[in-house]
């Protein structure tokens, strides 16, 4: 059953385990602001860090998002919505980790991180997971390198963004691991797979470069191309399981239209990369 949410919940939707905060920290000296969290803390609301406000999550710092379905549509709201930036800097002894606060979690027990025209944010060393988008941005730009997007229903929905994703894993989101839409990302160096799709293209992502990447044992397709897709992709250099390239475009969708096969152009990898997620 799920747990109820703290009632009497401070209006900034924070509760620091153990204590509370009602205000983030002071502005920073160059005009600018910084919040600065450090510990574990429970998110009780769609809580916004403003536009021109830096969220620095230190290592070891945990977020747990308890579950409330306001519009009755059997997901979580509670999240993060990102109008500034956010900082998530773990380290391989002291990751970063943001999770359902939940007794037994599910996919989609919290929105997620919804990054509106957010520039510079960065993730290190961090997990999400159990939400219904871990990542879910609008002409936004950031890194994410050395983390974890599992156990939620998609791992990102990127809108008119530019993320580099390189060295982490991607795997056991029911529905995608990634999906893009007229983006330019760079993907490279990841272990993507037991997804329900591992890649979606929703449309015009031509500049995406998806590269160096172990792609394979995801449920459906390990590559698909949407519906409302125009144009063509190239994929070169990525490892499928196999080298093979009849058995790799088995596991590509390219459409159903007549004369679809083709749109996707690929050269497989001759062999894995090493990405940090060997046996995981």
């Amino acid at each position: 059953m799920r747990t109820a949410v703290l009632a009497g919940a401070l209006a900034t939707g924070l509760l620091l385990l153990g204590g509370c905060t009602s205000t983030p920290p002071p502005p920073a000296s160059d005009g600018g602001r910084e919040w600065s969290w450090n510990g574990r803390y429970r998110i009780d609301s769609f809580m916004e860090v403003p536009e021109g406000v830096t969220l620095r999550l230190a290592p070891g710092t945990v977020l747990e998002f308890s579950y409330e379905d306001r519009d009755g549509d059997g997901n979580g709201d509670n999240g993060l919505h990102v109008r500034g930036r956010i900082v998530a800097a773990g380290t391989e002894e002291a990751p970063v980790l943001l999770t359902s606060a939940e007794k037994e979690p599910r996919p989609g027990d919290w929105a997620g991180l919804l990054l509106d025209n957010s520039r510079g944010n960065v993730f290190a060393f961090s997990t999400i997971e159990y939400a219904r988008h871990a990542l879910h941005a609008h002409f936004s730009e950031g890194t994410i390198t050395r983390s974890r997007l599992v156990r939620n229903i998609e791992g990102t929905r990127l809108g008119d963004s530019r993320f580099e994703i390189s060295y982490s894993i991607i795997s056991h989101n029911e529905s995608k691991g990634l999906n893009f839409r007229a983006c330019a990302n760079h993907i490279h160096h990841n272990r993507i797979t037991a997804n329900g799709t591992g890649i979606f293209l929703f449309e015009t992502d031509t500049e995406s470069v998806i590269e160096k990447n172990n792609i394979h044992g995801n449920e459906g397709w390990d590559f698909r191309l949407g519906d409302f897709y125009e144009g063509g992709m190239t994929l070169r250099g990525n490892w499928w399981g196999t080298a093979g390239e009849e058995a790799v475009r088995s596991r590509i969708f390219e459409g159903d239209e007549p004369g679809s096969r083709g749109r996707v152009k690929i050269s497989p990898a001759p062999g894995p990369f090493e990405t940090g997620w060997e046996g995981k």
